[in-house]
């Protein structure tokens, strides 16, 4: 626990849920628009952001080619860390590797092989009822998982100390 660590041990319907109210509550405040709102990111807005954007260098991992520059992964820690405490991407964003697994908005499907325009599967699910979690955590140690194209499929309903969110407005 700590007011710097991400959010983990939530599960991908936790998190719906508390967007929901997040929503609700600063809608009726009024200090979000009515026309705006938090949600998870979609895969693939995931992984541009993850990329570096329009900002990308190509690097293997979110902001580096250096895995232990920007990740807390097995090999460099047992427990998760304070969020910013490894170095950023090129859009400034912290964390995209490493630390925690991001819940995204995605359903858990093959990839389709035709050309899409920023998808986000919320209908064709596989037999298991998996959704996606993207940018590894402290927990692995194999480096695939830490790449900006790794996509895991997971249950709605599971979480542990190594799955966590981002929220997009």
């Amino acid at each position: 626990s700590g007011r710097n660590l991400p959010v983990d041990n939530v599960t991908w319907r936790a998190c719906h849920e508390f967007v929901k109210r997040l929503n609700a509550m600063l809608h009726e405040s009024g200090q979000l628009a009515p026309d705006r709102n938090f949600h998870l990111p979609s895969e693939a807005q995931w992984e541009f952001a993850a990329r570096g954007g329009t900002q990308s260098r190509g690097y293997a991992y979110a902001g580096s080619n250096d895995i232990n520059g920007v990740a807390w992964t097995r090999g460099n820690t047992n427990r998760t860390h304070p969020v910013a405490s490894k170095k950023p991407n090129e859009l400034g964003l912290y964390d995209m590797s490493g630390n925690v697994w991001e819940w995204v908005e995605d359903y858990y499907f093959p990839y389709s092989s035709e050309a899409q325009t920023d998808p986000c599967n919320t209908a064709k699910r596989d037999s298991q009822n998996r959704v996606i979690k993207r940018g590894g955590s402290w927990y692995y140690s194999q480096r695939e998982r830490f790449t900006p194209t790794y996509r895991y499929g997971y249950y709605t309903d599971v979480t542990d100390s190594s799955i966590g969110m981002r929220l997009c407005l």
